[in-house]
């Protein structure tokens, strides 16, 4: 929010007047027509005339300011009421950091020689120049930064009176906090004397002296300002009071308003967007004798970031994971980019992860673990898990955490192997699902769990190698969180049921802390007993990114199955329509400010069709912006296929991937089918015998693709296929990965291909989005296939149902084939 105050107080600087006993010489650069900002709240480039001290508390800031100035009004007293418009070319530079520069230059108003017989115009120009130095100094422990500097400013005039003229300011300012600020100036330090004045005037600009105070309450979008002004004045000293008002309005428009004790007023209006900051800015001074307005109109280019609103102190972030989504964290990269969020913010005393039997994935978890690991790392601060029942999995990802808390009330059920199972959760048949299918290869389980049979000896091994390998990977989390000996890790989450004492004897959990004592174990724990709920965290913006300018991305999402429809839900879950997603993918390949696109994945298969569709798009999108794929729970099948496209793919390590294969055939869905026990079945043996040649042709053009963008030979990729499916590990080892990884560490990757800077500000823009006809009105209606072979006969699936995502990796088809 402090941007706001850059310009105001800028455009503030720019409109001066000398008080009303000084004849106006037009160096009333330090004393604004309508207040300028306070002295404890200016920062960066608006310090250089109000307070240089604050130069320095703005650490990589680089800012250039241009500014017209208009002026009317004079003294009514002395001549005719008239306006004036006089417009200045003014500029300024500033570099901030903990040594920070300020450079200025302005181009002064002519004013008026006054004498006995009145107000006389003078049409001499005068420029003056400005140099400001700020330090800062941090002290971590109290929470305090403070800054000192000054400023040396000379002018150049052809009026005699002012040239050569010169005068230093000096300040500081102490910040506690980011609520609270203190500042302290001395302008016209010495009364520099002017030359060659009428029998009378003032000889000295006077010096003044300010103490103000900032505060930004707990809503960061407001922030008030007092200052106490002394001034002195034909011998004796004159006081005065400053007053401000900034609001940010909704981060684009800003608003500022100043009043003081001698009757001074001015409003800004601000706009930004992108790296540019446009102003207007009024001021009015109403005197006996005297009636003026003043403003400017500014332009601003800065790298400077949005201000950081007020973090409650100390508070530990609680995190509660439970049935239903984590409010605050609906945005994208959810509860992990949250986390993330957190890392900058020193206020948080840490990080409190409660469980209340989530419905996360293996994959799911296995990212938040990675945040939370990353935050304990970068920050040193400590993340807290509690829960009153610990399943594996829960226990799996509240190993990140430096304590484990359980209630002694609560109970500890281990599963072993059988959590990291990828089976079906319910009897489709029951259902009213009838198939008769065929697949190329026998490692898919899918056709079979499909068509009510057992699954045959190779698709049953390769689903225990997926479960084996997706356990290994939990196991090998605990034990190297816990300092546990890999080989002891696996009994020990085969326990069963486990008492809270037993736990702890066995050192799994650091603590029994009863709910209702949880605060106060923190506080006496940890040191802080204070919570801040996700939804508040997130609804302060606390890392607010860049103001305008942002680079940005495209956010795409496969869920479910690949169809060739619309985006819904389906019989076995939910559905993303290709004609989205292809839509999408144009927008990215046609808007210049979409630099990329992250295609994240959860799927395991779908239509044949819908996946070359998309694997086409994505073909046509990488070769002009980089495409990142980065998959969640699964990305096997007809996701898998499309998802080799990509410029890069990352995959978690208990990932369902690869399952390249293809299967189909007929399938009937029905509450008759359910009652009557009605098998589907094929209409003779010519349709067999063309589905087996056309499912064959398509393997083949699916292992080609593979090979080609892997860098494998197709023989190789038949091994690794015929529909079995890997883990992330597996996959990684077999080359049909680039990194394992989640949502994190493919959009650092797609910041490095799509040249973006490591810490430069990025914006996730999901597609397709709501508005989106509005936002491209070029892009054509999406089009239906022409082809619908594909979508009746063939499918691309993973090996079976997820417990954790009931779907079937499959394209269902209505009707039996003819």
């Amino acid at each position: 929010m402090r941007r706001a105050f850059l310009l105001l107080s800028l455009l503030g600087g720019l409109a001066n007047a000398a008080a009303a006993q000084l004849p106006d010489h037009g160096l009333a650069g330090n004393d604004a027509l309508f207040a300028p900002f306070a002295v404890a709240g200016d920062d960066g480039l608006a310090a250089l005339y109000h307070n240089p001290a604050a130069l320095a508390l703005r650490p990589g800031e680089f800012s250039l300011l241009y500014l017209r100035g208009l002026r009317g009004g004079t003294d009514l007293a002395a001549l005719e009421p008239s306006f004036t418009r006089r417009f200045t070319g003014d500029w300024s530079a500033a570099l901030g950091g903990r040594l920070a520069f300020g450079v200025d230059h302005r181009t002064l108003p002519a004013g008026f020689d006054y004498g006995a017989g009145g107000a006389t115009p003078r049409l001499a120009r005068s420029d003056r120049y400005s140099l400001g130095l700020g330090q800062r100094f941090e002290f971590p422990h109290y929470r305090l930064q403070l800054a000192v500097g000054g400023a040396y400013r000379w002018t150049r005039s052809e009026a005699y009176a002012l040239d050569g003229l010169s005068s230093t300011d000096l300040g500081a300012v102490l910040r506690w906090g980011r609520w609270i600020s203190c500042g302290l100036v001395g302008q016209n330090i010495g009364g520099p004397t002017l030359r060659g004045l009428a029998p009378g005037a003032a000889p000295t600009l006077a010096p003044s002296y300010a103490i103000g105070l900032a505060l930004r309450p707990q809503r960061h979008w407001a922030t008030i300002s007092v200052d106490l002004v002394q001034r002195e004045i034909a011998d004796r000293w004159e006081h005065e009071t400053r007053s401000g008002l900034a609001l940010d309005i909704s981060g684009r428009l800003r608003l500022r308003f100043d009043w003081t004790s001698e009757s001074r007023f001015g409003l800004g209006v601000f706009f930004a967007e992108g790296p540019a900051r446009a102003g207007l800015a009024l001021g009015n001074r109403q005197t006996e004798s005297e009636g003026t307005t003043r403003g400017a109109l500014s332009l601003e280019i800065s790298n400077r970031r949005l201000a950081r609103p007020l973090l409650p102190k100390r508070r530990f972030l609680e995190l509660t994971l439970g049935d239903g989504p984590l409010p605050g964290a609906e945005s994208p990269g959810g509860v992990p980019a949250l986390i993330e969020r957190a890392r900058g913010e020193r206020d948080l005393a840490g990080i409190l992860l409660r469980l209340e039997q989530p419905r996360l994935g293996l994959a799911a978890r296995e990212e938040l673990r990675r945040a939370l690991l990353e935050y304990r790392r970068l920050t040193g601060r400590p993340v807290v898990a509690y829960a009153q029942r610990y399943s594996e999995l829960d226990y799996y990802l509240a190993s990140a955490a430096s304590r484990v808390l359980v209630s002694p009330q609560g109970l500890l059920h281990f599963g072993g192997p059988a959590s990291a199972r990828v089976e079906a959760s319910e009897d489709l048949a029951d259902l009213g699902l009838r198939a008769q299918l065929l697949s190329v290869g026998d490692a898919n389980s899918a056709p079979a769990r499909l068509s009510g049979a057992a699954p045959g000896g190779a698709a049953q091994a390769a689903d225990s190698s997926l479960a084996a390998g997706r356990y290994l990977s939990l196991c090998r989390g605990v034990a190297e969180a816990r300092n546990l000996p890999l080989n002891e890790a696996p009994a020990l989450l085969a326990r069963g049921l486990l008492t809270p004492e037993a736990a702890r004897e066995l050192k799994l959990v650091d603590g029994l802390v009863a709910p209702d004592a949880l605060p106060a174990w923190l506080a006496r724990e940890e040191g802080q007993g204070r919570r801040l709920a996700a939804a508040d965290f997130a609804a302060r913006r606390y890392a607010r990114e860049d103001w305008g300018g942002t680079a940005r991305v495209a956010l795409l999402r496969l869920d479910g199955l690949l169809v060739d429809g619309a985006s819904g839900e389906g019989p076995f879950g939910p559905e993303t329509g290709v004609g989205d997603l292809v839509r999408a993918l144009e927008i990215v390949r046609r808007d210049p400010a979409l630099r990329g696109a992250l295609l994240r994945i959860d799927s395991g298969g779908g239509s044949l069709l819908a996946a070359e569709r998309l694997r086409a798009e994505i073909i046509r999108t990488r070769q002009r912006k980089p495409v990142v794929v980065s998959i969640g729970e699964a990305g096997a099948g007809a996701a898998y296929y499309a998802a080799v496209e990509g410029s890069r793919v990352y995959a978690n390590r208990s990932s369902v991937t690869g399952g390249i294969g293809v299967w189909g055939g007929a399938l009937r869905w029905s509450q008759r089918a359910a009652a009557t026990g009605e098998e589907a079945a094929f209409a003779g043996g010519a349709a067999r015998d063309q589905l087996a040649g056309e499912l064959e042709r398509r393997y083949d053009q699916f292992v080609g693709a593979v090979a080609a963008r892997r860098h494998i030979s197709a023989p190789e990729v038949d091994l690794l296929g015929r529909g079995r499916p890997w883990d992330g590990n597996e996959a990684l080892q077999n080359g049909l990965l680039d990194e394992i990884g989640g949502h994190a560490e493919a959009l650092a990757a797609l910041r490095r291909q799509a040249g973006l800077a490591p810490g430069e500000a990025l914006q996730l823009i999901a597609l397709p989005a709501p508005n989106e006809n509005r936002r491209w009105p070029w892009l054509p209606p999406v089009a239906a296939p022409d082809d619908q072979w594909p979508e009746r006969v063939a499918a691309l699936g993973a090996p079976a149902l997820m417990a954790a995502s009931p779907v079937a990796f499959a394209a269902p088809l209505t009707e039996p084939l003819p």
